[in-house]
């Protein structure tokens, strides 16, 4: 599951993630993801990630549902088939604390739509590091998200 935070002036709300995650540690991700645990909806495992990676609450009510699909994550020693359900949600900067949990990530930061574009081509953030290599992903989701188009 996935959330693509941005504010009405199109900024994008980044992580970089904790150097000591198993995953992509290190590299930096365009939106708030994790797992839906068991007896949860992915609405609310949404709003719960948002809470526990940037401590900004949320309804579940106010996420716009981007559309599920099937994802393929192979380490070196299997591959973890799974869905994903994505999300945007657009939120006044004056309500982002943007605040870093050390044990999610390392820095959060805003990034404009067009320059997060050329980022994604260029498969990193210039000065900060590395995006996870999931670009065709984070492209859809904000081609996905009708106020970024």
């Amino acid at each position: 599951m996935h959330v693509l935070i941005y504010t009405p002036d199109k900024q994008i709300v980044m992580q970089k993630r904790s150097p000591s995650l198993k995953y992509h540690p290190d590299e930096i991700e365009v939106s708030v993801g994790g797992g839906v645990d068991a007896g949860e909806q992915p609405k609310q495992a949404a709003a719960r990630e948002v809470k526990e990676e940037l401590g900004i609450s949320i309804e579940p009510s106010q996420l716009y549902f981007i559309g599920k699909t099937k994802f393929n994550h192979s380490t070196k020693t299997q591959i973890n088939r799974n869905f994903i359900y994505s999300y945007s949600i657009c939120l006044p900067a004056d309500k982002l604390t943007l605040r870093a949990n050390p044990e999610e990530n390392s820095l959060v930061f805003l990034m404009s739509e067009k320059r997060l574009r050329i980022a994604l081509r260029q498969h990193r953030v210039l000065n900060i590091g590395k995006i996870t290599s999931t670009y065709a992903y984070w492209k859809y989701l904000l081609d996905s998200t009708p106020q970024l188009r």
